[in-house]
């Protein structure tokens, strides 16, 4: 408590009540940081995939069917992670 300049002269009930607002804004910050760091991971996770289905068309150009089979099943693992996450 000791970024409130006045708080040895609160009063007990100020106190828990000035615990409680506090408590209720960083519950508040702490949801929109996780919010923005979820979406942040999603952004990185697209970018992701979207650089692995290009080097997939360009290893199924060299090597045929081969690659776009291995692609499709690691879109079907992903998919499968992400659904047993949710």
């Amino acid at each position: 408590m000791s970024k409130i300049p006045n708080w040895h002269e609160l009063t007990d009930a100020e106190r828990v009540k000035t615990i409680r607002l506090l408590g209720k804004r960083n519950a508040a910050r702490k949801a929109a940081l996780l919010a923005q760091q979820a979406e942040a991971e999603a952004e990185a996770e697209a970018k992701t995939q979207r650089g692995s289905g290009k080097q997939c068309e360009e290893e199924e150009g060299e090597e045929g069917s081969k690659a776009s089979v291995e692609h499709q099943h690691q879109e079907g693992s992903i998919g499968e992670v992400l659904q047993l996450e949710n």
